[in-house]
């Protein structure tokens, strides 16, 4: 899962989410800076990976310093930084705990030996083996 923290909060983004960026109300993610656009950008994350875009804002927007091209994808990882105009957000990847039954070791029963020795073929499939020396189609 990813966080995205800005000044004294964090929005978390977990797996399979497509937030919103810009200064409108109805964004995921409102920016108020006044050179953020309506709709500005979007983050997106799907197979844990982070990815962000710009909605072809009218002031653009940087990624760790540089800015990008509209509608084109960038991968975010831990410690990048997402700013338009003075509104700087930075990329934490947060490692998710395992489940408690997911760390539980699974460990397979041992298999059972008859004292009494290995099984006929018979006894196995249930069915009478007659030995070739018996067969009357010798």
């Amino acid at each position: 899962m990813f966080k995205l923290s800005c000044n004294d909060s964090q929005t978390s983004i977990p797996d399979g989410s497509d937030l919103k960026l810009g200064r409108a109300q109805s964004n995921d993610i409102v920016c108020d800076d006044r050179e953020a656009s309506r709709f500005h950008g979007e983050f997106k994350v799907q197979s844990g990976q982070l990815t962000y875009r710009d909605l072809e804002s009218t002031n653009g927007t940087l990624v760790n310093g540089e800015k990008v091209a509209p509608y084109m994808w960038q991968i975010l990882t831990d410690g990048h930084t997402v700013q338009i105009g003075d509104w700087v957000a930075t990329v934490v990847v947060v490692e998710e705990k395992a489940s408690t039954s997911a760390k539980r070791e699974h460990k397979l029963p041992m298999p059972t030996v008859d004292p009494a020795g290995p099984t006929s073929a018979s006894e196995v499939t249930g069915r009478h083996v007659i030995p070739p020396e018996l067969r009357a189609d010798k």
